[in-house]
């Protein structure tokens, strides 16, 4: 980007951005708006920034080449080695344009400025919203919601023909961590809290059918299993 942004909001400064960097910056809005679910968006400093608490969590802007990142100093400290592939400046790495985004690295990266937002650790309780109840919010345990959040995601298909409730009930258990939904306890009443969440913070679409089907957002990209 060659001169400083004067957007007043998010979608106004990806309006003003190259198709290819608009689609870019969408997948990583979306990816943090995911794993900080609390966090507000706003624009500091010309860019697009998510607060929590009252305090910035990460900033994120498009330029020419790359899509720059900035988790503050210690979101990239604590990530170095990993980072160690992008070009990296003190708080800022740098992700080119024309590479898939590493979408696992920056999740755990948003999680962990979350962590330290909150005082160290994640919060034990998290508002969800529903697509079917605008400006409502209900508090749940944070556990069992990411860990829900991230089995969906990754086996929501990425474009239509998407997934009914029932397929979604039939392959989301083997996705749970045994010890929050063992067996796939309880993973009815919340895959439906999370859907209904996610549907309304634009992370994952309803399709017009019957019955209804779902998919992720196209700029939305599944979280990598991981092994802890």
């Amino acid at each position: 980007m060659a001169t400083r942004s004067t957007a007043a909001s998010i979608d106004e400064y990806v309006a003003g951005l190259p198709p290819e960097t608009q689609t870019v910056l969408e997948e990583l809005r979306a990816l943090v708006r995911a794993s900080a679910p609390d966090a507000t968006e706003t624009i500091s400093y010309a860019m697009p920034t998510f607060d929590l608490n009252g305090r910035h969590l990460v900033h994120f802007a498009g330029y020419e080449k790359h899509i720059g990142f900035y988790p503050v100093p210690s979101g990239v400290e604590a990530f170095k080695e990993e980072l160690t592939p992008y070009k990296q400046g003190k708080g800022s790495v740098q992700f080119p344009l024309g590479r898939p985004l590493p979408v696992d690295l920056i999740r755990r990266i948003v999680e962990f400025r979350v962590a330290e937002n909150t005082g160290g650790r994640t919060p034990d309780r998290i508002a969800i919203e529903s697509i079917v109840h605008p400006g409502r919010t209900k508090d749940v345990d944070a556990r069992m919601y990411r860990a829900m959040r991230d089995a969906m995601l990754r086996v929501l298909p990425a474009a239509a023909p998407g997934l009914t409730r029932e397929e979604i009930l039939e392959v989301v258990p083997a996705q749970l961590p045994q010890d929050l939904y063992p067996e796939g306890a309880k993973a009815g009443w919340w895959s439906k809290a999370v859907q209904l969440d996610l549907e309304a913070k634009g992370v994952i679409a309803r399709e017009s059918s019957r019955p209804l089907r779902w998919h992720r957002d196209p700029v939305s990209r599944p979280p990598a299993r991981r092994s802890d």
